[in-house]
């Protein structure tokens, strides 16, 4: 997802994706910062935050 491009597909922000998940932000960043030490890239937008693609949505539930 490294790739992908804030335009050409739904974007959504830290505080949307810890309400649909029903966790903190900051349990939110810190299953980010462990999926990035990984090697999982997330979209950024302005300032390196994190833009979250349906994909990544998947994959948070999946975990």
């Amino acid at each position: 997802m490294a790739d992908a491009k804030l335009s050409q597909e739904p974007a959504y922000w830290n505080s949307e994706v810890a309400k649909k998940l029903e966790v903190s932000d900051s349990t939110l960043r810190k299953w980010c910062i462990q999926l990035e030490a990984t090697g999982y890239k997330f979209v950024k937008g302005e300032n390196d935050s994190r833009a979250f693609t349906k994909h990544d949505l998947n994959a948070f539930t999946t975990i």
